[in-house]
């Protein structure tokens, strides 16, 4: 599949780190599993995975807790 950031890459299984803003708190997911262009770097998000990480920041956020950091440990965790 073809990037649609620069066109000219090519996308490519890998992972990619994901900030999400909730509130007045930063949540941030590393080694996320994603398509990332071969070209430019750009990455995307499957729509699983992205509802995913929307959920696990609500809940984070829910704790109270500002300038949390998540790392998610591969992409079965993620994917379950």
């Amino acid at each position: 599949m073809r990037c649609h950031y620069c066109v000219s890459g090519e996308m490519r299984p890998g992972t990619t780190a994901i900030t999400l803003q909730r509130e007045s708190t930063s949540v941030t997911f590393h080694h996320v599993p994603a398509l990332v262009c071969d070209a430019c770097g750009e990455a995307t998000v499957d729509a699983k995975t992205s509802q995913k990480l929307f959920d696990l920041a609500d809940e984070m956020v829910s704790t109270g807790v500002p300038g949390l950091t998540a790392e998610v440990s591969g992409m079965c965790d993620i994917a379950a």
